[in-house]
């Protein structure tokens, strides 16, 4: 067999024809768009605003002062030190760090964050193309690559409404993934794509990652029914997309392996109040949802997704088996899984640690994009056989532009308007620590439920713009601080006490004792006699190196399995 028919080297080749296409010129110009509205319009004021922001300017100083991987980011909560990156995935801010900010190296965090979201927008659209490519046509699939970067989920309530920029960056992976899969299924080439493609995902989004092994197993049923006289083959490509998948999930192994083991540590519990209840976000179950603006653009959404899948199903309509199954399977399971009949699953099953049903639309937008770019292919080529049911399909994709786009409008204005104001530099209140956040709900006298309620933050500030008692930091790195103490009494030092915080006096490497001072849960500790600094660090979990482990041990196996493919090429 010739190289270029096998991965990595069928990869290299695409992309070296690609670049010669005019298909790469139409994205270049596409691109060129993207970034200049981007850069224009800055970071939208969506949900997560400013938890992103914030986080971005934290993780990007951390990252350009020289560590790699920044988990704990002394610049969040003014000052006070954040846990966040122990737990939230990297990878968007990598690209941000990477690819936002050297293309405007003295624009505000707003203007490269927002130039960020610009990358993995486009990227997600590339990488749709490559997946569609596998069932179209360059022309369709180039258009169904554009539906599938404006679709009203993916553009404006991802970007613009709620500023999700984990699962927006999911949106690059998921196709990546769905490429591979169809290739395993037919053939036993694909499983280094899909085994990056899904640690992608899992270092972008973790509920994404979730919810994909779910639909991604609908769509393995489907099609083994469709060949179930042939165990063999269905039990041999089970096993490889299995054996994949565990790959891929070693190779990203380094990040959720601690994120798992250590959110008992933090104040998990505030993720799971009544707002971030999957079951209260089922539509169709007779129940108002918590936020019924948001309730009524996901219903849209929706059903918008829905009808030109169905739309692009009816019999009429020339579509291939294959595609036809990446069309239906999935839009059939997020149809299910997002309305009431599926609310003992959400009630009795892990996926409700995702919080939000919606989050689902992901999938559908797969279906959906595949969907437009057949039914535009048609009516290019005078085919349309169902002019009712497409016409449909399109109405329904405006009537969710019209329902989304006016929720965005604020988001963008404020955006616009405040795009040099610096960033807030506050964390995610579910990953304080558990003594402090105690300290927080006994301030303000009841539990933190309230999603809009954020009134914590005026408390963490105040605590950690307090004077150091007993002593002063003269150093503030990603994972250690030196307290210089005075002569003695205890000292306390405006960081949230982890129980994973060591400290030793810095002259003698003596261990110090650290403990949560009462009531704040403020790191504290007694210097010993003579003892002039104290260096409090976070030393790496077991968790960490076990991950850093899995991740070198999953690359070794990669270029293994490279290398015998290049052996048996030749």
């Amino acid at each position: 067999m010739d190289r270029s028919a096998r991965p990595p080297f069928q990869l290299v080749a695409s992309a070296v024809n690609f670049w010669k296409s005019r298909t790469y010129q139409f994205f270049a110009a596409a691109t060129i768009l993207v970034f200049s509205i981007f850069a224009i319009l800055g970071t939208p004021r969506g949900h997560s605003y400013n938890l992103n922001v914030s986080w971005f300017s934290a993780f990007e100083a951390a990252f350009w002062n020289g560590v790699l991987y920044p988990r704990h980011l002394p610049e969040l909560w003014y000052g006070a030190g954040g846990l966040d990156f122990f737990f939230y995935g990297p990878l968007p801010f990598w690209t941000t760090a990477l690819l936002g900010r050297p293309l405007c190296p003295n624009c505000p965090v707003n203007t490269v964050f927002s130039i960020g979201g610009a990358w993995l927008l486009v990227l997600s659209g590339l990488a749709f193309y490559v997946f569609a490519r596998r069932f179209m046509d360059r022309t369709t699939a180039i258009t169904a690559s554009l539906a599938y970067m404006v679709l009203p989920y993916h553009l404006v309530v991802d970007w613009f409404i709620r500023q999700s920029v984990g699962e927006f960056a999911a949106y690059i992976f998921v196709p990546l993934m769905a490429r591979a899969f169809a290739d395993l299924l037919d053939r036993k080439s694909g499983g280094t794509l899909f085994a990056v493609a899904f640690a992608g995902l899992l270092l972008s989004h973790l509920p994404s990652a979730l919810l994909a092994a779910h639909v991604f197993a609908a769509v393995f049923l489907a099609w083994s029914w469709t060949r179930r006289n042939d165990w063999r083959a269905i039990s041999q490509s089970g096993l490889r997309l299995a054996s994949w998948g565990c790959l891929g999930a070693a190779l990203s192994s380094f990040y959720w392996l601690p994120a798992l083991v250590l959110i008992g540590d933090v104040s998990a519990g505030a993720l799971y109040t009544p707002h971030f209840t999957a079951s209260n976000w089922l539509l169709f179950d007779g129940r108002p949802e918590p936020d019924r603006t948001m309730g009524t653009i996901v219903t849209v959404c929706l059903i918008a997704g829905i009808a030109i899948c169905l739309a692009a199903s009816f019999p009429g309509v020339v579509v291939s088996d294959r595609l036809r199954l990446w069309i239906i399977a999935p839009a059939a399971v997020v149809a299910f899984l997002m309305t009431g009949a599926s609310a003992f699953i959400w009630n009795n099953w892990l996926i409700s640690m995702t919080q939000f049903p919606w989050r689902l639309l992901l999938f559908l937008d797969l279906s959906s994009a595949l969907a437009i770019g057949m039914l535009a292919n048609m009516i290019t080529a005078r085919q349309v056989v169902i002019g009712v049911g497409i016409l449909a399909g399109v109405a329904m994709i405006a009537a969710a532009y019209v329902g989304t786009l006016p929720n965005s409008f604020g988001a963008v204005a404020k955006a616009f308007q405040n795009r040099h104001e610096p960033p807030e530099t506050s964390g995610a209140r579910e990953y304080l620590p558990a003594p402090l956040f105690r300290h927080i709900e006994r301030t303000r006298g009841s539990s933190l439920n309230e999603f809009w309620d954020h009134r914590h933050k005026e408390i963490v500030r105040k605590l950690a713009e307090s004077a150091m008692a007993g002593g002063r930091i003269v150093e503030h790195k990603s994972r250690a601080v030196v307290v210089a103490a005075a002569a003695g009494g205890a000292v306390i030092v405006p960081i949230p006490y982890w129980p994973h915080w060591r400290a030793m006096v810095v002259s003698t490497s003596e261990p110090v004792e650290l403990a949560a001072n009462r009531p704040e849960g403020l790191v504290t500790f007694t210097p010993p006699p003579g003892a002039k600094h104290v260096r409090l660090f976070l030393p790496y979990h077991w968790s960490e190196y076990a991950g850093l482990a899995f991740l070198l041990g999953s690359i070794l196996i990669l270029c293994l399995t490279a290398f015998r493919n290049s052996l048996t090429d030749t």
